[in-house]
């Protein structure tokens, strides 16, 4: 999921509960570049203006299909007012000019050169956004919502947990056993503490110990809930740590075991 640093960092924040997402924008903007713009933003050369003197293209995002949105509309920049070669990328911005952010930043599947006066537009599904693998559905949607300007991000959570399964949870949720209470029927999920982000990712800070096993049980993965019991699961991943447990062996995520990858 090529999100900006900008982006990753909004995510990163809300999951550590430091900020809520700022307002969703009002509409989504799209430049092209030759080169890659960066997830920092300082890549590649922006050549929109080169095309189109008013700049930035406004683009209509569709419906989610498995963890993919993209234009459901078509891109329209006009004709070229240059010859432009090798236009390879585009970003996505969440205002037209001005003091902005960049929110995405993708390849073309191909690179396209621009005459003078050539039409210059994007098919339906020709700018797709994808969601990093280990997001859950409920919190990818939450993403892609905020982007299309939808629904607003919801409130940061107080507190992340960690729960441990027997199998895949899966993004929707709907796989695997949850098995936290039978290794620990006194606590069950407990809090998880965050580090800042970096390089796209953010870790466990802190050992999240759950004691000794109560019973004997496999937890090869971990979920991410933003409560301690129900609640909705925001991510998963494979367990970095022990796997197998017999009743009273030490449960627990090392610190910097558990990492969430945004990019």
């Amino acid at each position: 999921m090529p999100f900006s640093d900008y982006m990753m960092g909004l995510l990163a924040e809300w999951y550590r509960g430091v900020a809520n997402f700022p307002a969703a924008p009002t509409a989504i903007y799209v430049d092209l570049f030759v080169g890659d713009p960066t997830p920092a933003g300082t890549g590649g050369t922006n050549v929109t203006a080169q095309i189109r003197s008013n700049g930035s293209v406004p683009v209509t995002l569709g419906s989610e299909v498995n963890g993919v949105i993209s234009n459901s509309a078509i891109v329209d920049f006009g004709n070229s007012a240059n010859e432009i070669l090798n236009v390879s990328h585009f970003a996505l911005f969440d205002a037209q000019s001005g003091t902005r952010n960049q929110l995405y930043q993708a390849a073309f599947s191909n690179s396209k050169n621009i005459v003078i006066g050539q039409s210059v537009a994007f098919d339906i599904g020709d700018i797709l956004i994808t969601a990093a693998v280990g997001l859950s559905e409920y919190l990818r949607g939450k993403i892609f919502d905020w982007l299309k300007n939808v629904a607003p991000f919801p409130t940061a959570p107080t507190n992340v947990y960690d729960a441990l399964f027997n199998g895949d949870p899966t993004p929707a949720g709907t796989g695997g056993t949850e098995v936290t209470t039978s290794l620990d029927s006194s606590n069950g999920r407990l809090p998880i503490t965050f580090g800042a982000l970096s390089n796209g990712a953010i870790t466990n800070s802190i050992i999240v110990d759950h004691g000794t096993a109560d019973n004997a049980a496999t937890a090869d993965f971990v979920a991410i809930y933003d409560a301690q019991t129900g609640g909705n699961q925001l991510c998963q991943t494979a367990n970095a740590g022990i796997t197998d447990y017999l009743v009273g062996e030490a449960v627990n995520i090392q610190s910097g075991q558990l990492q969430i990858n945004f990019n």
